[in-house]
């Protein structure tokens, strides 16, 4: 956080990491006016619009000082992949898969972005 930014809570952070093996299993249909939508074409102007609406309840504040190179170097990089949960044609959310190295045959991803 920002020194001297008296407007943000500090908080405790939990940062949790999700692993599956096995069988994907079947998922449920998603309800009527909900798709979760993987932005293909990396976009630097929609990955900082989802970090800093989503992440302003949160207090996430990690990125707020990027500027646009920076924000281009996350999306082109090769490593991230962005998913925007959408509700009645609005963006509810969005998720941030990043990355790290291979674990066997797939990739290891975390999740940085949850929101």
């Amino acid at each position: 956080m920002p020194e001297g930014d008296e407007t943000m809570p500090k908080l405790d952070v939990t940062t949790w990491y999700l692993e599956f093996e096995g069988e994907t299993p079947a998922l449920p249909d998603w309800p009527d006016g909900v798709q979760l939508v993987e932005a293909v074409t990396p976009n630097p102007e929609w990955s900082q619009f989802l970090f800093c609406a989503v992440g302003r309840r949160f207090g996430w504040y990690s990125r707020l000082s990027w500027d646009y190179r920076q924000w281009h170097d996350l999306v082109h990089g090769g490593d991230v992949r962005t998913w925007a949960l959408w509700h009645g044609g609005t963006p509810a959310g969005y998720i941030e898969l990043v990355r790290h190295g291979a674990v066997g045959d797939a990739p290891d991803t975390d999740g940085d972005s949850v929101g």
